[in-house]
């Protein structure tokens, strides 16, 4: 088996099927396709039943405990890698599509030639049913390798610089990792229920020998309905997300090899450590907005920023006051 691809779902068994059959339509052969339903309600269960008796042993459905919010999609993608028995695992969100039906194929060609450990592309993101013109993950990336070198077969070889620069990362609908270093990293962090794939991302790069970019779009990415609480990244509220991101953050300090990265981590741990002292002060706290202020001085301090955290403190000392 060359290819398994871990599908994490919870109380969507209709956007599933969607996502199943794109995996499906697949021109290459040695794949298994593992459903990991996290838990769904009771009344999703005949949905998903039905599914899973409609492939008829193509896809392998694992049926998790249920829990009140569910173990969360980086608990559910362990579970599908642990049963895993392809040579490259790959990942698809149970509310996306694969587009592009050679995906494995031209992966696999480009796996072959080299030793590579990761082969990343892209994906078109859509809202509410239409295309959109955000530049996200890694889109504008070809743009920059252009000028550097020709691509072998459309496909670059990148590295942890390039990759940087760019700002953003690689979806895990559009990543293929080689399942042994994928184990050799530990997988994904089951404490995180925001910023998992950023997380994985980076520690992937960090540890990986070789990693191929091809510009192709093979996945279409549905932006979250932010006014719905099924998907992660909305059921979170800002600062709970602020505070992953920090989590994250902090590990990428402490356990990147690769100086770029670690310079990365310390210029968004500023920023996201701003965006708490901006809630918190829309909140009036002012007495935690100063606070975190202090932190923002501790990693990147600036005179400006020093001079509104005595604004803030300002702000502090008056409510106290009052």
């Amino acid at each position: 088996m060359e290819f398994s691809i871990i599908i994490p779902t919870r109380n969507r068994p209709a956007l599933l099927k969607l996502a199943v059959d794109s995996v499906i339509q697949q021109t290459f052969a040695s794949v298994e396709i593992i459903v990991v339903n996290d838990g769904s309600e009771p009344h999703h269960e005949a949905a998903y039943n039905e599914l899973a008796e409609g492939y008829k042993g193509q896809v392998k459905v694992l049926t998790l405990e249920r829990s009140m919010n569910g173990h969360g999609p980086c608990y559910a993608i362990n579970m599908g890698v642990a049963a895993a028995q392809g040579t490259y695992v790959g990942f698809l969100d149970d509310d996306d599509i694969w587009i592009d039906d050679d995906h494995l194929a031209t992966a696999h060609e480009n796996f072959t030639k080299t030793t590579a450990d990761a082969y990343f592309t892209n994906q078109e993101a859509f809202k509410n049913g239409q295309p959109t013109s955000l530049q996200l993950w890694l889109a504008t990336l070809e743009d920059q390798l252009k000028g550097k070198r020709a691509p072998d077969n459309g496909t670059y070889t990148v590295d942890i610089p390039e990759l940087m620069v760019q700002g953003g990362f690689c979806h895990m609908n559009t990543a293929l990792i080689r399942r042994s270093l994928y184990q050799a990293i530990k997988g994904m962090d089951e404490n995180l229920r925001y910023e998992g794939e950023r997380d994985f991302y980076y520690r992937l790069i960090d540890r990986a020998n070789t990693l191929l970019y091809n510009p192709k779009i093979t996945a279409r990415h549905n932006i979250p309905d932010l006014k719905k609480s099924d998907n992660v990244s909305t059921s979170a509220s800002e600062l709970e997300k602020m505070l992953y991101r920090l989590n994250f953050l902090d590990k990428t300090l402490l356990f990147s090899k690769h100086p770029d990265l670690i310079k990365h981590a310390k210029q968004h741990k500023v920023y996201t450590l701003k965006q708490i002292v901006e809630i918190l002060t829309k909140q009036a706290k002012h007495d935690l907005a100063f606070y975190y202020a202090k932190e923002v001085l501790l990693v990147g301090f600036t005179f400006k920023w020093l001079l509104y955290s005595g604004y803030l403190f300002q702000n502090a000392l008056f409510a106290f006051k009052k």
